[in-house]
């Protein structure tokens, strides 16, 4: 799977489970706003988290599919990138689209700021209005904490030409109200002074900055965006409702908030008291309906949210194609894996996309003592006109007369003989380039490298099963394990034995006449491992050789 695919994907998956998140309170009849503010705080992380948690979760390796080409040693399938034969990688591409759009966000929310720094600069601040000392006593008088009370009692409130009401600022908030509320009737007054200065109480400001860090994040998923703007209105409502409680008039301040909703929004991150039509119809028919949870009520109803939406999003991550791909052992190689740059980006040969044939082999110019053997595992990266365009060295292996020492000081000379053959080796025009193509250099005596022949002395005469002599019967099997290397190499076949049955049905001897490289070695040790029961001649047990097959499937 391609990144481009793998990031559709993911954007589709999470707008579906935000659609979701979106359906679910409306259907459950959920119309709290501790309760909606609760859930779209963590639907704004799980709509981009679930549906890459089955890629996450450790999953039972399957075997590769079968690999047709030149090589039987060739690498597994990993990461099907796309065809990348010139200019920026895909995850380079994508990179660069994250990092443009998060600019741009950043620079539109710089201008905002900008803006309303401006707007506080030309304005003046309010301190006469006896509402706003009426709004900053009560206030005070819910904080809890006598850091809130000083800030309540301190944050400048200023009045602008136009645009507002709205909090904004960091860490010292200000207020923005616009010149037209000073001819507002008290109460409604009271209200948008109330309104705004709660929003400071609770840090909804603070808030709204880490809103905008997610949102920046994450600005092409849809589902985010949907998240967020409700986590806001969400916490509107809180403030409505808030305001409410406190001054026990609803008339004046459903009258304010509909005047607020005909003034000009300002380019705030923080909260603002209007909003567009649809918000403002949807504030006011909530606080008119007045619903009231308990608690035990409002965390029930929390989990059974959570409970159906991991039940839907564990159905639609089992059956998408990320968590197919998780199951399947596949992963989407987004980072560098090691070796070059071709190599980090480069596609692996797999049923769909063959490695090409070889056409042109050149042999290492250097060539081990006599009696000993290497084998180099290389690293081949084809590019799209068929040569070699990176190669290294990722293991070797070597052995002697005297027995196999894997891990035996390898001279330097054999990696930079056998890199400079690599390098010279021709292949056809793969069909998607470049192409990483893992492969085996043997230096020296190959034989050395085969498993040794176990033999054993069988005294008197050996029987062989065929003919009028009847094969002895197995009545222990020890199925053979498939080697790890024999794995990542997608090696697969019959591995012909003949062995000799003792006379007590135990395997004493074994010869390998039909050899897969890779995978003698788990052959002859399962097969030394079988029980058979005793050849009898004229009654007495006598020695047998039987052939056996073992065989090794990738399905």
């Amino acid at each position: 799977m391609s990144p481009y695919t793998f990031v559709v994907i993911w954007i589709v998956q999470a707008s579906l489970l935000g659609l979701v998140a979106l359906a679910l309170p409306r259907l459950l009849r959920v119309r709290t706003p501790g309760v909606l503010e609760t859930w779209w705080a963590w639907g704004a992380l799980a709509v981009v988290a679930l549906p890459v948690v089955p890629m996450l979760l450790p999953a039972a390796p399957t075997p590769p599919a079968a690999l047709l080409s030149f090589v039987d040693t060739a690498s597994d399938v990993l990461a099907t990138t796309s065809t990348t034969r010139t200019g920026h990688s895909p995850s380079t591409w994508l990179a660069i689209v994250w990092g443009s759009g998060v600019m741009v966000r950043v620079g539109w929310l710089w201008h905002g700021q900008r803006c309303l720094r401006r707007l506080a600069a030309t304005g003046e601040r309010l301190d006469a209005d006896p509402m706003l000392a009426a709004a900053r006593g009560l206030v005070a008088d819910a904080a809890g904490r006598p850091s809130v009370r000083r800030l309540v009692a301190e944050v400048p409130v200023i009045v602008t030409p136009a645009a507002g009401p709205c909090v904004f600022g960091w860490w010292h908030p200000s207020v923005l109200v616009p010149a037209a509320l000073a001819r507002l009737p008290d109460e409604q007054r009271l209200s948008v002074y109330l309104h705004e200065l709660m929003h400071v109480q609770r840090r909804d400001v603070v808030r709204a900055y880490v809103d905008e860090v997610w949102r920046l994040a994450w600005w092409w998923q849809p589902a985010v965006w949907w998240m967020v703007s409700r986590l806001r209105l969400s916490r509107e409502l809180l403030v409505d409702r808030a305001v409410v409680t406190t001054t026990g008039a609803r008339r004046p301040y459903v009258e304010a908030l509909m005047w607020c909703g005909e003034r000009r929004q300002a380019l705030a991150i923080g909260p603002q008291a209007g909003g567009g039509r649809h918000v403002l119809v949807q504030r006011v028919r909530l606080l008119c309906q007045e619903v009231e949870m308990s608690s035990v009520r409002r965390w029930s109803t929390v989990v059974g949210l959570g409970v159906v939406f991991a039940a839907v999003s564990g159905v639609v991550g089992v059956h998408s194609p990320l968590g197919a791909m998780a199951q399947d052992g596949a992963a989407v190689v987004m980072s560098d894996a090691g070796g070059g740059p071709l190599e980090r980006t480069a596609v692996r040969p797999s049923l769909d996309v063959p490695a090409p044939r070889r056409v042109r082999a050149v042999a290492p110019d250097w060539t081990p003592p006599a009696g000993t053997a290497l084998k180099l595992r290389v690293h081949a990266v084809v590019d799209a006109t068929g040569r070699v365009a990176e190669a290294r060295v990722v293991g070797t292996t070597s052995s002697s007369a005297a027995g196999s020492a894997d891990g035996r000081a390898v001279p330097d000379v054999a990696p930079v003989a056998v890199l400079e053959a690599v390098r010279a080796w021709e292949f056809e025009a793969p069909l998607k380039a470049p192409m990483l193509i893992a492969t085996d250099v043997v230096l020296g005596d190959a034989a050395l490298l085969q498993p040794t022949k176990t033999r054993s002395a069988s005294p008197g005469k050996v029987l062989r099963a065929g003919g009028n002599i009847p094969p002895p019967t197995k009545v222990y099997d020890v199925p053979a394990r498939y080697p790890a290397e024999a794995l990542e190499a997608k090696v697969q076949g019959i591995v012909v034995v003949e062995c000799t049955v003792g006379p007590d049905g135990t395997v004493t001897d074994t010869n390998v006449v039909s050899s897969v490289p890779l995978l003698d070695a788990a052959a002859v040790e399962a097969v030394r491992q079988w029980r058979y029961t005793p050849t009898l001649l004229n009654g007495v047990p006598v020695p047998i050789v039987v052939t056996v097959t073992v065989n090794f499937t990738l399905k």
